[in-house]
C-alpha cells in the first residue's frame, strides 16, 4: 500500500530537520536502517524534475511543493546528482509571482525558516514579503504567529516610535507599519516631503527596521528638504542605512551566473528597496548603484504583464513576446540591401513638453539627415496647457517644435499603462533603433516594462538618466569621457558610446529667443571679456 503524500512529507521533514527529531531518531545507525525504507521521499532530483514538469503544466501550487522539497533535499543529494539551489528557488518563487502572489512565496519561506530555528533568515524573508506587498495577509499571519521572536526589537522601536508620535497627528497613533507606509506614500505623491519623512521613519521604527521601502524612503524625503541633522550626523546615518539595505538585499536577491553556462550573467529575485533614481545622487559605492538598477530592470517584464493583471493575477506574456531580436535583425539585413533604405530611429519619453531636458534637446531634431534617417517620437506624457504656453512660455511650444522637425510624432498617452500594447505599436512601425529618454525618472508616466519586451533590435538610453539602466535588454548607453571615464565601464551593463565632446544635446544654442548675456561691468584693465564667460561658451554651437 502506497504511503499518503502528506505522511511522506512529514516523515521527510523530520529527517531533514534534526531539531524536530526525537533524540532516538538522531542515532546514526537507526537512521541508516530507516532511510532506505523511505528513499522515495528523499529524492531531491526527482522532486526538482517533478516540480519543473508541474510548472510547465501550470499547476503552480503543486509545483511549488515539489520544488521546495528539492531545495530542502539538496544537502542529502549525492554529488553526481547535484543541482543548483538558486535555480530551484527561482522557479519556486516564479510559482508565486506568476500568480501575482510573490509576497506569499516569501512569507512561506519565512514561516518555514522560523520553524527550523533559522530566525535571522526568517526575518529577512518576512521583510522581503512586506517589501513586495506592505499589506500582505500571508506575511501578517506569519508575523502574528511568530510575534514572540520580535518582542525585543519591536519593544525598543515602539518606544522610539511612541516618542515621535507626539509630533504626529493623533490619527496616526496606533497604525501598523504597513498602514503608515501607505499614509507616507500619499504625502510623497503630494510632495509633502517633511510630513512623509516623519511618517516613513515611524513606519520603519515600528517594523523593527524590517520594512525596507519605509526605511529608505524616509532617507530620500529627508534629502529632499536638506534635513541632515546636527553637523551632518543624520546624513551620515542615512547613507549608512542606504548602504546596509543595499548590501543585504544584493546578497539575498542577486543570483550571479558569471562563469556558468547560463543565458544571462545574473538574475534578481526581486527589486531592492532603494529606487535607482534616488540612488544616483547618494555618495555610496558606485557598484551599489548598478546593483539597484539591475534589480529594478529585472522587474520590468513583470511590470509589463502587470498592466494586464486581472484580480491581482499576473498573466503570461502573449505569444511572440519578448520579440526575437536575432530574427528581427535578419529581416532588416535584407531590407538594407536597398541602398536607399532609411534607418528608422524612435525616441521614447514622457517629457516632450516644457521640461529642462526638452529645453536643451528639442532643436536637435532639425539636424538629422532626412535622406538617411526616418525619425519617430513616441510620447507618453501630456502636452503643456495652452494658457501656460501663452503666458509662461511667451507662445513658444517646444512640443510643437519637435513635431515640426520629425517624420512621425506618436501621441501614446493612451498606452502609458499598457506596455504590451505599446511594444506592439512600436514593433509594428519597424523601428531599427529605439532610444529611451526617461531612464528611471517620471515614475507613473514612463513606460516601464516597454524595453524589456524588445520592440526594436537595437535599444539605447540617452540623457535623462546618466547611470546604467541595469537592463540586459538595453544595448548601448550614450556618454562621454568626463561623465564616464573608461575605468568605470564595469559599472554599466550596456556597451558605451562615447560622444566626442559631451553626451548631452545642446540644441538650445541655436534657439533664436535665447539672448546672449549682457554685462554692466567690465574690469578696467581689460583682461576680462564677456565672450570668455561660461554662458557665452554655452551659446557657442562649436563648444
Amino acid at each position: 500500500m502506497r504511503m499518503p503524500l502528506w505522511l511522506r512529507w512529514i516523515i521527510s521533514w523530520f529527517f531533514l530537520v534534526p531539531s524536530l527529531q526525537p533524540s532516538f531518531l538522531q542515532i546514526s545507525f537507526f537512521n541508516t536502517l530507516l532511510l532506505p525504507t523511505y528513499a522515495e521521499v528523499l529524492d531531491g532530483p526527482a522532486s526538482y524534475a517533478r516540480g519543473q514538469e508541474l510548472f510547465q503544466q501550470g499547476a503552480y501550487e503543486e509545483a511549488a511543493t515539489e520544488l521546495w522539497k528539492a531545495v530542502l533535499l539538496h544537502g542529502s543529494t549525492p554529488p553526481e546528482q547535484q543541482y543548483s539551489v538558486p535555480d530551484v528557488f527561482q522557479i519556486f518563487m516564479q510559482c508565486y509571482s506568476i500568480q501575482g502572489k510573490t509576497a506569499d512565496g516569501f512569507a512561506f519561506v519565512a514561516s518555514e525558516s522560523f520553524r527550523r530555528g533559522q530566525i535571522d533568515m526568517g526575518k529577512s524573508y518576512l521583510e522581503q514579503a512586506f517589501a513586495v506587498d506592505a499589506n500582505s495577509a500571508a506575511a501578517k499571519a506569519v508575523r502574528n504567529e511568530f510575534r514572540s521572536l520580535f518582542e525585543v526589537t519591536v519593544g525598543h522601536d515602539e518606544t522610539s516610535a511612541s516618542q515621535d508620535d507626539q509630533s504626529l497627528n493623533a490619527d496616526l497613533k496606533g497604525k501598523t507599519p504597513e498602514e503608515l507606509y501607505e499614509i507616507g506614500s500619499l504625502h510623497f505623491s503630494e510632495k509633502n516631503f517633511e510630513e512623509c519623512a516623519d511618517v516613513f521613519e515611524i513606519s520603519c521604527l515600528r517594523s523593527g527596521g524590517q520594512l525596507g521601502p519605509s526605511c529608505v524612503n524616509a532617507v530620500y524625503c529627508r534629502m529632499m528638504i536638506s534635513d541632515y541633522g546636527f553637523n551632518g550626523t543624520q546624513f551620515e546615518k542615512d547613507i549608512a542605512r542606504i548602504e546596509d539595505f543595499t548590501r543585504k538585499e544584493t546578497s539575498l536577491f542577486r543570483l550571479d551566473y558569471s562563469g556558468m553556462s547560463m543565458k544571462e550573467p545574473f538574475a534578481w529575485r526581486r527589486a531592492t528597496s532603494v529606487h535607482p533614481h534616488m540612488m544616483l545622487g547618494y555618495p555610496v559605492d558606485p557598484m551599489f548603484k548598478r546593483y539597484v538598477a539591475e534589480s529594478c530592470a529585472f522587474m520590468d517584464e513583470p511590470m509589463a504583464r502587470a498592466t494586464k493583471a486581472v484580480n491581482s493575477q499576473l498573466p503570461p506574456l502573449p505569444d511572440g513576446l519578448p520579440y526575437d531580436v536575432d530574427a528581427y535583425r535578419e529581416t532588416f539585413r535584407e531590407e538594407f540591401r536597398d541602398p536607399s533604405a532609411k534607418i528608422r530611429v524612435g525616441f521614447v519619453g514622457a517629457g516632450f513638453n516644457s521640461k529642462a531636458v526638452m529645453y536643451l534637446s528639442h532643436d536637435m531634431f532639425r539636424f538629422f539627415d532626412s535622406e538617411r534617417f526616418e525619425i519617430h517620437v513616441f510620447s507618453f506624457g501630456p502636452p503643456d496647457h495652452e494658457l501656460f504656453i501663452r503666458h509662461s512660455m511667451r507662445g513658444v511650444d517646444w512640443r510643437e517644435r519637435v513635431k515640426a522637425n520629425v517624420d512621425y510624432f506618436h501621441d501614446c498617452q493612451g498606452m502609458k499603462n499598457d506596455h504590451i500594447e505599446a511594444a506592439k505599436y512600436i514593433h509594428d512601425h519597424r523601428i531599427h533603433i529605439l532610444i529611451e529618454w526617461d531612464g528611471y525618472a517620471r515614475q507613473g508616466e514612463r513606460a516601464q516594462g516597454l524595453f524589456a519586451l524588445r520592440p526594436a533590435p537595437l535599444q539605447m538610453i540617452h540623457q535623462e538618466y546618466i547611470g546604467t539602466s541595469g537592463g540586459l535588454f538595453v544595448d548601448y548607453h550614450f556618454t562621454d569621457l568626463i561623465t564616464t571615464p573608461v575605468e568605470t565601464q564595469d559599472l554599466f551593463v550596456e556597451k558605451l558610446i562615447y560622444m566626442p565632446n559631451h553626451f548631452f544635446s545642446k540644441g538650445h544654442a541655436y534657439q533664436a529667443e535665447v539672448k546672449k548675456p549682457t554685462y554692466e561691468y567690465t574690469p578696467k584693465d581689460g583682461a576680462y571679456r564677456p565672450e570668455q564667460s561660461r554662458d557665452s561658451k554655452e551659446l557657442d554651437p562649436n563648444t
